[in-house]
């Protein structure tokens, strides 16, 4: 399994162009370039995206590479925001434009030892994919063993046949397919995208099953072309999406964990603007940090330190759901190694997970799939897992792994 990567989008240029654009901010007057990184390590982020540098300025190159210097020290690998590295400067300024700012980019900072990726855009149309895989393979003729960090649309309610229309895929399997054909076509060897109903207002049980369509569209595809699975949580509630709670935040956490996910770019940190309809980021206006911020680096921490460790040598195999079935995913059905799994109190959803090493060890993962009750589980086991039988409390989407050297 590759190493659980946590990241964030960070939009705030840099700190001296910051400055000069909020004069009233008073707290950036203070805020070196140290003290963010030292946040983003407190907050478990250990893959950050760094400020966006316009590619204008030796005092910025400076900075930026300042800020590249400090992940190195704190430990850090970084996905560096530089626009000349952007899809975007090809879509506005031509392919010329394109190669000669990626050159540049890669020529200021691609060899640092922190960078482990460029970011070349965010959401471009499905219907302009063949387009940004070219772009992706322009990317890849100059950055060597840098990777490229692409966030991708996710399906949405086709109901309305609008993701049809955009896509021209009827369902989230033939958006799989399209993915599985761009990875190929692109040669990047990262998948992401962004998905937020998880935490809507109304409809919620709808919109986590389309949380779940994703998971597996995305996963399907990843895992076909040897990808990593990134998605991007939700850590700020905006428009008809709710800011989400610890139980929330754990449980976006470990149900991509359990599907395959082993990438996170929180959405996202910093507020920036008043009159814009987003509530109680990480940080807020003042830059101090708010109760989300305690939820995401306790649950972040908590990630890193505990199960990402435990999984560290083992490999995604399959998932299934137990109680309720969401998505394209399987039943879990008893097999030799777990004979049997049963909530004892409280019926909530699971998600049961199964992961193998090169040794061929195996190791189980059982989710609590509820955002809002804790149950009381009883597992038998077998087989590889040896004979044996446990009852454990399990939190609103906190995962368990289970196998002969761990219990977690």
């Amino acid at each position: 399994m590759p190493e659980y990567k946590m990241s964030f989008w960070n939009y705030l240029p840099l700190p001296e162009k910051l400055r000069a654009q909020r004069k009233d901010a008073g707290f950036w007057k203070d805020h070196t370039v140290e003290e963010f990184v030292k946040d983003w390590k407190d907050m478990g982020m250990n893959f950050p995206m760094t400020f966006s540098y316009d590619g204008n300025g030796e005092e910025d190159k400076k900075m930026l590479l300042e800020c590249l210097d400090l992940c190195e020290k704190y430990g850090l690998k970084a996905i560096v925001d530089d626009i000349r590295a952007n899809s975007w400067i090809y879509f506005t300024k031509g392919e010329e434009e394109y190669r000669k700012g990626l050159k540049q980019a890669i020529e200021d900072f691609g060899k640092h030892p922190a960078i482990y990726a460029f970011c070349i855009g965010d959401e471009p149309p499905i219907n302009k994919l063949s387009e940004v895989a070219k772009i992706c393979r322009i990317y890849k003729e100059y950055a060597g063993n840098v990777h490229g960090y692409l966030n991708l649309l996710p399906y949405w309610d086709n109901s309305d046949g609008s993701f049809t229309e955009s896509s021209g895929c009827k369902n989230s399997a033939e958006y799989s397919a399209l993915l599985s054909k761009f990875l190929k076509e692109s040669g990047l060897d990262i998948l992401s995208y962004d998905f937020y109903g998880q935490c809507s207002y109304t409809d919620r049980e709808k919109y986590i099953g389309i949380y779940y369509e994703n998971l597996k569209a995305f996963g399907d595809a990843a895992r076909e072309n040897n990808a990593e699975l990134w998605v991007c949580p939700l850590s700020v509630g905006h428009m008809s999406v709710k800011t989400p709670d610890e139980n929330e935040i754990r449980w976006q956490i470990c149900t991509a964990a359990a599907s395959g996910a082993s990438g996170f770019a929180w959405f996202y940190m910093y507020t920036r603007f008043y009159d814009q309809p987003f509530e109680n980021a990480p940080y807020d206006l003042r830059m101090r940090r708010t109760q989300t911020y305690e939820y995401l680096s306790r649950q972040c921490y908590t990630f890193n330190e505990y199960l990402a460790p435990a999984l560290a040598d083992y490999q995604f195999v399959w998932a299934k759901h137990y109680g309720k079935v969401y998505g394209a995913f399987e039943e879990f059905q008893p097999d030799e190694n777990m004979k049997s799994f049963r909530c004892v109190i409280n019926e909530v959803p699971f998600i049961i997970t199964k992961f193998e090493n090169k040794e061929g060890e195996i190791a189980y993962a059982v989710t609590n799939n509820s955002q809002t009750l804790p149950s009381y589980a009883e597992v038998i086991l077998g087989g590889e897992l040896g004979e044996g039988k446990a009852k454990f409390w399990v939190l609103p989407g906190q995962m368990r792994i289970i196998s002969k050297k761990i219990w977690a």
